[in-house]
């Protein structure tokens, strides 16, 4: 409700009834007036509140969740780094004949038949390509 002090003009909004001879009531065409109780207008204060609490709680573990999304995803990415360096060092020489082939074709290195004859120039020829 909206009251108006008759002496100094001031206006104020208050959901709770204003007493006093210069405290006029004046009408607000955007606000409905209904007559409540004080227990009333504090119940609704605190049901309000309420919702503000659970509002907040919900903020608060959606925050949380992103945090550990975040830091999920942060390790995930730390541990592909950390195999995609570890997979630069492998040790050729504990590769079988056939698994330096096969790596030698995931990487694209084309293998010609001097480089298959044997593990050391199928070695030679894959570090050659790799730098």
């Amino acid at each position: 409700m909206r009251y108006e002090n008759i002496k100094t003009g001031a206006v104020v909004d208050s959901p709770f009834p204003v007493k006093g001879n210069l405290w006029v009531a004046v009408d607000n065409k955007n606000q409905d007036i209904t007559e409540l109780s004080e227990h009333e207008l504090r119940n609704q204060v605190l049901d309000q509140q309420n919702k503000i609490d659970d509002l907040e709680a919900t903020i608060e573990k959606l925050e949380k969740s992103l945090e550990l999304h975040s830091e999920k995803d942060l390790e995930t990415e730390y541990l592909n780094v950390v195999d995609e360096d570890e997979a630069d060092e492998i040790d050729l020489e504990t590769l079988t004949k056939a698994e330096l082939e096969e790596l030698a074709k995931e990487q694209d290195i084309k293998l010609t038949t001097n480089n298959k004859k044997n593990k050391e120039s199928l070695i030679a020829a894959i570090v050659e390509a790799l730098g």
